[in-house]
């Protein structure tokens, strides 16, 4: 049962503090007692200005334009800030191919799903910008220039009152209440995404993320698995080949010599996953493979392919929602992570679970989702993942 507005009062457990916003000629403050600065654990004194009343925000607008892997990252960041503000309509604005499985949980009001299309773009915001919302928060980094300008030109079409984010690296020149961030500090993202919350007082319950199924689902997944010959005695290693950046993904010989090297020791069955584009990316894999995988590509719906994920005993992926899903699940995982930043994006879970290959190689950490060379990808080799599942399977 949601609280009353009056619960929102304790809040300011030392109105001394108080946090400095600037809108256009007007200056504001956030009764809060910790304006957190960066995550070195220090706060800062801030001057007494007009006071901001908490309990005044009715409608929340949540940005968060990222893949399913950082959602459910995320996801104890957003619950706790539906538990500080629970009577305040709580928006989420999120990518396309998250929208569906984040609609699912029941603590968000509304789910808005942005493609990337131009054309879909002006209705959206406009439909947006008639909400007037109170609140207007963007949860993610804004790791260049370009991407800050598209965000700046976003929050300031939906006219938010309150504009808040994360000014990485200075960035944030459009907010009104700034997280400052560093780039070069070494922060799981989901570390971060729960000390912005803490901002406004709120309380991370469980910092686990809760993944969202049902009896359905697993249901659906045993007789997929049933009608696959695979039993629940069998040893199954998950293989996860696909990836939205093509830089992510490994090569299709390494993966087929790597799970026939383990079936051959080990025995078992092999299940490649992953979404209807990656089915050709499975079959040619199958094709090189001598002891032939079962295909479940694109047979499953995300919260079906959570409890599947669960079902392997050794799972080897690229850098994708399906690492992050097999961390928080606690399935032993081997992931490949070439570009990117291994200690950022490693999900939470049993770290003592998860083996991440990465190599650092000139131009690493990167973002890029083309390129030529591939070379991080490429010194990745078949005897770098059999040696750290072995590992992981001497564990139990």
């Amino acid at each position: 049962m949601k609280k009353s507005s009056n619960d929102n009062a304790d809040y300011a457990e030392d109105p001394q503090i108080t946090q400095k916003l600037r809108r256009g000629r007007r200056d504001f403050t956030l009764r809060n007692p910790r304006y957190f600065c960066g995550l070195s654990g220090n706060y800062c004194d801030l001057f007494q200005m007009k006071q901001i009343d908490l309990t005044n925000i009715r409608k929340i607008l949540v940005v968060f334009v990222a893949g399913i892997g950082d959602f459910v990252e995320f996801l104890p960041a957003l619950k706790a800030l539906r538990n500080r503000f629970p009577e305040a309509r709580l928006v989420l604005l999120t990518s396309s191919r998250t929208c569906s499985y984040a609609s699912s949980y029941p603590f968000i009001d509304h789910v808005f799903g942005f493609d990337g299309r131009l054309r879909k773009l002006l209705p959206l915001i406009l439909n947006l910008r008639k909400q007037r919302f109170d609140l207007m928060i963007n949860f993610y980094d804004l790791d260049n220039w370009r991407g800050a300008l598209r965000m700046a030109a976003l929050f300031w079409s939906i006219g938010a009152m309150y504009r808040m984010g994360r000014d990485t690296d200075g960035r944030g020149f459009f907010l009104n209440i700034k997280i400052p961030e560093d780039s070069n500090e070494q922060v799981k993202y989901a570390v971060y995404f729960n000390k912005f919350v803490e901002f406004f007082g709120a309380q991370i319950v469980d910092p686990n993320p809760c993944l969202q199924f049902s009896e359905d689902d697993r249901r659906f997944v045993k007789e997929l698995l049933t009608q696959n010959n695979i039993h629940p005695q069998d040893f199954i290693i998950g293989l996860n080949p696909g990836s939205d950046r093509f830089t992510r993904r490994w090569y299709n010989e390494r993966f087929a010599k790597a799970a026939d090297e383990l079936i051959n020791k080990h025995g078992g069955k092999v299940v490649i996953i992953g979404s209807p584009k990656d089915i050709k990316l499975a079959e040619e894999i199958s094709g090189l493979m001598l002891h032939k995988p079962v295909i479940l590509a694109g047979k499953t719906t995300v919260s079906q392919l959570a409890v599947l994920i669960s079902r392997f005993n050794l799972f080897i992926t690229t850098n994708s929602a399906a690492m992050h899903i097999a961390g928080i699940s606690g399935v032993p995982l081997v992931g490949l992570i070439g570009p990117g930043n291994s200690f950022k994006d490693c999900p939470q879970g049993d770290e003592r679970k998860m083996a991440l290959i990465t190599k650092n190689v000139g131009c690493s950490p990167c973002y890029k989702w083309k390129c030529s060379k591939m070379v991080c990808m490429k010194e990745i080799n078949v005897e770098d993942v059999l040696r750290e599942a072995e590992k992981l399977i001497s564990q139990g």
